[in-house]
């Protein structure tokens, strides 16, 4: 285990989630499992560096307006808390110290 990031609270499904960030030896097997999720794919963080790759929206929901995250790929959008925590880590990871 390498650390965790902030945890993030979702609004929809009203889930808690702790994001871990690990080295791990191969990649794990990966089903997805819930309706939130359309699809599994893998792409290198670097992917998702460059400026226009990242977008905010503001939403309103039940009359609380928010920051919606995006980055948008070549040919995937990634949106809501699984780019909020690509984010956050990008942000970490790219810190100059």
């Amino acid at each position: 285990m390498v650390g965790e990031l902030d945890h993030l609270a979702t609004l929809a499904s009203n889930s808690l989630i702790v994001p871990i960030v690990a080295r791990l030896d191969r990649r794990p097997a990966l089903s997805a499992g819930t309706s939130e999720v359309d699809r599994i794919f893998t792409t290198p963080l670097v992917d998702f560096l460059p400026a226009d790759t990242f977008r905010e929206e503001h939403w309103t929901w039940d009359n609380v307006t928010f920051p919606v995250t995006f980055f948008e790929l070549d040919d995937e959008t990634v949106w809501g808390a699984t780019a909020r925590l690509l984010r956050d880590l990008l942000v970490l990871a790219t810190e100059h110290k």
